[in-house]
């Protein structure tokens, strides 16, 4: 600390660094929440910007970064170079190679709608092995150099006039059609358990009409905007009380966002012919945590799982187990079983630990998880009735982006019952009745839901 620092790039030399106030380091975030992971305040890091001008001309120019104290001058290469775009360069155009590629806000951060196969982008630059591209002139996202393939200079940039929007009433789903001239990067949100919006970058609107085609019964209102002068957007709001699963996808180059329409419910005996898609969590190799006498979590999992797939049956769901055995299943297989099942809802059974150095006495109790806002309602319906009937802490519900509350076909919750590393929560785990009676808690939760939902 009190040292001088300062960075070079190329034939700009000595670009002066400040040092920041010394802060605690917050590596770690659990549940939400940041905790300090040094023991005192980390000193001696230095910040330092420079703004690109015009006449900067860098290819692959490394950065180098010195650091001067009383005692010693220490001069290092940094492990990244800098190459800048002229202004008359050709737009880099390309194509996505891996259906529905990854996409993130910044290099390795938080995920944005995953793109399909075919989609057109327009590259602006690339940190590492992934490439930036842009979402219209206000976003930017970011995927990886192997999921997609640059196409030949002068291919046309990814932009499309929309001259149209279809709605299609099909069996069990309403499809939203939206021709475009090429395939563009989009974005869903689920702007709340019952409205759904789609935006369409590099789109340009020229609809004047849609028609609804009968499809009233379903949508209660669609509306085009162009919020943006290259950002096509559709909101979408269904009669039903909450949106029940919905896929997307390119056929040719007309874009489908498919909505599931409500099921048809029985209120004396909601769950009959509901096709349920069961998650025993991890198996085989994949012990999950482990409690104090040894017992994985792997496999209570699987024991309370297979006490839910008996309530749910004797209930008249047609019931899909991701894993009925002890083996390894991949997280995206799991996916797949429940896509393929064309399941109405997905639940995940796991139970819960701690990082190290946390108090188990103090942060424990059942927890359910979700991702889209579709499965809110449901995710707050086993919640309460775990708190109810197990009478276990309430350690909340949480909003997190993990594999199994992404998926959107189906309506996904990942249910933590109780914490394995607590020792009066694991001595209920591993005792079968407290077994059923979990298995009991979620499935009043499932029935609450769809009875409400109806």
């Amino acid at each position: 600390t009190g040292n001088k620092a300062s960075f070079s790039i190329g034939n700009r030399k000595d670009i002066p660094m400040v040092e920041l106030n010394p802060e605690y380091s917050k590596a770690d975030i659990v549940f939400g929440k940041a905790f300090d992971t040094s023991k005192s305040p980390v000193k001696g890091i230095y910040s330092g910007s420079y703004k690109i001008q015009e006449s900067d001309i860098f290819k692959d120019t490394p950065i180098s970064l010195k650091l001067i104290s009383e005692d010693d001058n220490i001069t290092e290469a940094a492990d990244a170079t800098v190459t800048v775009i002229p202004k008359n360069f050709t737009p880099m155009v390309a194509e996505v190679v891996k259906d529905y590629s990854i996409v993130r806000n910044a290099p390795g951060k938080s995920r944005l709608t995953p793109l399909p196969v075919g989609t057109r982008i327009n590259v602006t630059g690339r940190i590492g092995d992934e490439y930036r591209f842009k979402m219209g002139n206000i976003m930017e996202g970011w995927i990886l150099v192997n999921d997609i393939n640059i196409l030949p200079e002068g291919a046309p940039v990814a932009e499309s006039i929309i001259g149209s929007v279809n709605i299609e009433s099909v069996n069990d789903s309403v499809l939203i059609k939206v021709p475009l001239s090429q395939k563009l990067p989009v974005s869903i949100e689920q702007l709340s358990n019952s409205q759904i919006s789609l935006s369409i970058y590099g789109g340009i609107s020229d609809v004047s009409l849609i028609p609804y085609n009968n499809s009233e019964a379903f949508i209660k209102e669609i509306k085009s905007t162009q919020p943006f002068k290259d950002v096509f957007q559709i909101v979408i709001t269904p009669n039903a009380k909450q949106l029940w699963g919905y896929d997307y996808y390119y056929e040719d180059n007309t874009f489908i966002l498919k909505l599931r329409k409500p099921p048809l419910i029985d209120i004396n005996n909601p769950l009959k012919d509901k096709t349920i898609t069961i998650d025993p969590g991890h198996g085989g190799t994949e012990l999950g945590s482990v409690g104090p006498t040894g017992v994985p979590e792997k496999t209570i999992n699987l024991a309370i799982s297979k006490f839910l797939k008996q309530e749910l049956e004797k209930n008249g769901a047609k019931v899909i187990m991701t894993r009925e055995t002890d083996k390894n299943v991949g997280l995206y297989e799991r996916i797949k079983i429940a896509n393929d099942a064309n399941s109405l809802i997905l639940l995940s059974i796991h139970n819960n630990a701690l990082p190290d150095g946390r108090d188990p006495y103090k942060e424990h109790g059942s927890s359910t998880y979700y991702y889209h806002s579709q499965a809110l309602p449901l995710t707050k319906s086993i919640q309460k009735s775990l708190v109810q009937n197990l009478e276990l802490k309430d350690f909340g519900i949480f909003w997190d982006s993990l594999a199994l509350t992404r998926p959107h076909k189906p309506i996904a919750v990942l249910v933590e019952i109780g914490f394995m590393i607590n020792p009066d929560e694991y001595t209920l785990l591993t005792d079968q009745k407290f077994q059923e009676k979990s298995a009991k808690a979620i499935y009043m939760g499932l029935e609450d839901f769809l009875k409400t939902y109806k």
